[in-house]
Order: structure tokens, then C-alpha cells, then sequence
């Protein structure tokens, strides 16, 4: 079922859409949109996309095309900066 109108997966973190979301459930029905969530790792009723560590904020930035020469801090990293 090739839709241009739904080209990216509104449930991936990359093209994450509630709107979206909605119109393809309506479009489409429960249970397919079930499949197409699960395909991107999420499922129906989430409210934000999940990050898992086989997809680090790394890649998602660098997909979006916002890549920075400022790491990213971790939790390991030491005390947060109060400055921030």
C-alpha cells in the first residue's frame, strides 16, 4: 500500500507526528496502524518517540542535519553545569 501521503513513518523518531498519527489510524484502521508503529519501534498511545541505544541522539541528529561540534553530554560525564 504505497500512500505519497505517508512516504515517512509518523511513529519513527525521526518523522515522530501525533497529527499524523491520527490520520493514519483514521486512513488506514487500528490494526495496520498498529504494524506501522511496531516497524518503527513504537507503539500506538506512546506520546514521544523512544530513543533505544541501537539509535543514540547522535544519529538522530546527524539525520536531521543539525550536527554540532558540541558532545553531547552523558551520564557519566561528571556534575551537570550550573551555567546551562
Amino acid at each position: 500500500m504505497a500512500d505519497e501521503t505517508f512516504a515517512e513513518n509518523p511513529w519513527s523518531a525521526e518523522f515522530w507526528n501525533l497529527t499524523r498519527q491520527g490520520q493514519y489510524i483514521k486512513k488506514y484502521g487500528v490494526a495496520v496502524a498498529k504494524t506501522k508503529a511496531k516497524q518503527a519501534g513504537a507503539k500506538l498511545g506512546d506520546l514521544k518517540p523512544r530513543l533505544y541505544p541501537a539509535q543514540p541522539l547522535t544519529i538522530l541528529v546527524q539525520r536531521r542535519n543539525i550536527i554540532s561540534d558540541t558532545p553531547i553530554a552523558t551520564a557519566g560525564d561528571g556534575p551537570p553545569d550550573p551555567n546551562l
